[in-house]
């Protein structure tokens, strides 16, 4: 009977100390807060996302994810310059990127950026040439914590091509 009665204080002294982390956790991310979180195109067309994070409490490092879908048309450029007539959609697809934040007092101050890449796959010695893009579906999360979503669309446009 003792044995169980210690074994009972114990398991109880556990649920009592997990759920007192658990709520230390949880007053840790309700304090977390996104002073500036933005997103944007850079003159490239890739997406870049800005943010001011504080309240992330006594940690140097956090992690995050940003996804989005990107979709748009490219052309082949030959050797020449030249770009054969065919306007190749690609997309929509899922991409995303995570990583570590670099955490200093509590505070995340940075960009990330999710490069404009096309999936299209040209013949011989012909690369890829994006003409326009359009990002969609934008989330950023950081410690499992969404601070940004954005619908779109964000559109880029290079032009035509030979540009």
């Amino acid at each position: 009977m003792l044995k169980r009665k210690r074994s009972l204080a114990i398991t109880a002294a556990l649920i009592l100390a997990a759920l007192v982390l658990a709520g230390r956790i949880g007053l840790a991310q309700q304090g977390t807060q996104c002073k500036s979180c933005t997103d944007g195109l850079a003159n490239n067309g890739n997406l870049v996302l800005t943010y001011d994070i504080s309240g992330l409490g006594g940690t140097s490092e956090a992690a995050f994810t940003l996804t989005a879908t990107l979709e748009g048309h490219a052309r082949c450029k030959n050797q020449g310059g030249n770009c054969p007539e065919a306007a190749n959609k690609f997309g929509p697809t899922a991409v995303g990127v995570q990583g570590v934040l670099g955490v200093h007092n509590g505070r995340a101050k940075g960009s990330v950026t999710l490069p404009l890449e096309t999936t299209l796959d040209c013949p011989g010695n012909q690369n890829p040439i994006i003409i326009d893009a359009t990002w969609t579906n934008i989330v950023f999360t950081v410690e499992g914590t969404v601070f940004l979503t954005d619908p779109g669309p964000i559109s880029f446009s290079a032009g035509t091509c030979p540009a």
